[in-house]
């Protein structure tokens, strides 16, 4: 039995359906320097930029140069301007949640928060309750965001429900001690990623937003 008094969002993936837009982001910016298709970069979600460009630079014997990461910003964030969507559902149930809410995400402050208003969710998510991974000196699978992210908005990790749809940021959530749920809605998602979410330790695999609430409330009271 867990009772939830936070829910700790992860952002790309769960609340925006952006992942697929980054990651063939990626790929092209990468093909000067190595061939790494779109399907293997959905392998590195939830980390920081750095740490794909490091783990890329490892597994695929390449050097990226040193602004390299700077592109690849720089054209996510033109595309995520022009087509970012929220993943569906979201928007017609946070308000339903009734409970505290935060964000704890790999991605940069200022594409949080781009992305926020982009998707309309300025109402839920802001400055104060937005945070990423940039904060602290280990981004997932570490534990360390989740545990800024208790630690910021006065909760303990026992009280913290993590939704997350990458296996870096369920092993990280499970890190810290919190009940972690994994959400395999977004476009990106397959079935090999529900899988791999539940073998990373997810409490639960669910595919449609709107049921968060439900699934709180059997949670609370079962």
């Amino acid at each position: 039995m867990i009772d939830v008094k936070m829910i700790i969002f992860d952002c790309d993936g769960v609340l925006i359906d952006s992942e697929l837009i980054g990651c063939r982001v990626w790929s092209e910016c990468l093909k000067p320097y190595a061939d790494v298709s779109v399907e293997a970069m959905l392998g590195f979600t939830g980390k920081t930029g750095t740490l794909i460009c490091r783990q890329i630079e490892e597994e695929y014997r390449c050097r990226l140069p040193e602004h390299f990461l700077d592109k690849v910003n720089i054209a996510v964030e033109d595309l995520m301007d022009r087509v970012l969507q929220p993943v569906p559902g979201v928007l017609e149930t946070l308000p339903r949640l009734n409970l505290p809410m935060c964000i704890a995400s790999g991605s940069r402050p200022e594409r949080l928060m781009k992305c926020i208003r982009k998707t309309r969710m300025e109402n839920f998510f802001s400055a104060d309750n937005t945070f990423s991974s940039y904060l602290v000196k280990n981004g997932k699978p570490a534990p360390d965001i989740f545990l800024y992210a208790a630690n910021k908005t006065g909760f303990s990790p026992s009280d913290c429900l993590v939704v997350e749809d990458s296996v870096s940021g369920i092993v990280g959530a499970k890190a810290a001690g919190m009940t972690a749920f994994g959400f395999v809605g977004a476009s990106h998602c397959t079935p090999e990623r529900a899988a791999s979410l539940a073998d990373a330790g997810a409490d639960l695999i669910f595919d449609d937003f709107t049921r968060l609430p439900e699934l709180l409330s059997c949670r609370n009271t079962d």
